[in-house]
């Protein structure tokens, strides 16, 4: 009888440099939660340079599985898009679709 659970995720680098550390240090001292800003809550929010980009990925939960694949992903498209073109471009969209 075999499992069906999905194979566990196969760490980066850096991931397992940090599991290291944490092993040897201990887990890192909890921060203060923020709340999520009332206008993020719902809807849709956009990216509208890269600097928020880089400040979105940042900020990004290393812990949270979702997060985390979510930073994997956006960073791959983000090295093809500069494979393709020689630099990153955000597209500014229709602001009408997004208002809320």
């Amino acid at each position: 009888n075999t499992c069906d659970s999905p194979a566990p995720l196969q760490m980066t680098a850096e991931e397992s440099a940090q599991l290291e550390h944490i092993k040897k240090h201990g887990m890192p001292q909890s921060c203060d939660r923020k709340t999520i800003p009332l206008d993020k809550r719902f809807g849709w929010w956009r990216i509208t340079s890269i600097e928020h980009l880089k400040e979105v990925l940042e900020n990004l939960h290393v812990r949270g599985v979702r997060e985390r694949e979510l930073k994997r992903n956006m960073i791959s498209i983000m090295q093809t898009m500069y494979e393709r073109q020689g630099k990153i471009y955000i597209e500014e969209g229709n602001k009408d679709l997004t208002d809320l």
